[in-house]
């Protein structure tokens, strides 16, 4: 395991200095006052390098020896049907739109996770949505998926 953790962070470290090269090609399209479109970017490479390298430090000073991980079978069923759901989520909000897909999608989610209280898991779906929504919409101005059910044409 130590092994392939170095390996690993070798590799993303390498991707994390792609990413930054094609980071820094971009075209320059700010306007006055605002963050810039690389600075989320910039972000996300940064964290990914310092990520990367606290594994690569972490594995190389550890002492522990390789051993062989195993991967229970339902664990691996279980990040299959996230990953189906999560896929299911992003194709079906351009159709239905943002609002129904996602408190069904965290209704799911809330369910999976543990919780089996009908009336909390249908609170927690709709206030976060809500709040999610009028954050994104309101604040930060950016529209959101309507679906077939909320558009207006």
């Amino acid at each position: 395991m130590r092994r392939a953790n170095i390996i690993i962070s070798i590799i993303l470290l390498a991707f994390s200095g792609c990413y930054g090269v094609l980071i820094a090609r971009l075209p320059s399209r700010d306007l006055p006052n605002t963050l810039g479109a690389t600075f989320v970017p910039w972000v996300l490479a940064g964290l990914l390098t310092l990520l990367s390298l606290m594994l690569l430090i972490g594995n190389i000073i550890s002492n522990s020896p390789d051993s062989p991980v195993s991967i229970p079978k339902r664990d691996i069923f279980g990040i299959a049907g996230l990953l189906l759901l999560i896929t299911s989520y992003i194709k079906l909000m351009g159709y239905v739109g943002f609002i129904p897909i996602s408190i069904v999608f965290l209704s799911i989610l809330t369910w999976v996770a543990g919780s089996r209280k009908p009336i909390g898991i249908l609170f927690f779906s709709v206030l976060t949505t809500c709040i999610v929504y009028f954050l994104f919409q309101k604040f930060f101005s950016v529209q959101l998926p309507a679906g077939i059910f909320f558009s207006s044409g």
